[in-house]
């Protein structure tokens, strides 16, 4: 998702922990480490996420909520509390703006 005002991107993703919650979390664990990385040429160089987002939808466990944010996942939310961690990040007052 990027910022509409500053143009900065945060790492997304949402998924549904209605089969294997605890494999899902060890996958995009995994994932959100990757995705923080690119290769240039021969060096690997950290990309400047300006912060992540975890949409969580149905029921995951506590172990599998530490687990996310091991991974680095810095907002696990809900999809209630979506907005207000959208626009908490984006220092912005309203989604519309």
């Amino acid at each position: 998702i990027t910022c509409p005002k500053t143009g900065k991107q945060i790492l997304f993703n949402a998924v549904a922990a209605y089969e294997n919650p605890t494999d899902k979390a060890k996958e995009w664990s995994a994932r959100c480490l990757a995705l923080r990385y690119r290769c240039d040429n021969a060096n690997v160089v950290p990309i400047d996420w300006l912060s992540s987002v975890f949409l969580m939808d149905g029921e995951w466990k506590e172990k599998d909520q530490v687990r996310l944010r091991r991974g680095g996942w810095e907002h696990l939310v809900q999809l209630d509390s979506l907005e207000p961690t959208l626009r908490s990040i984006f220092s912005i007052d309203s989604l519309e703006e």
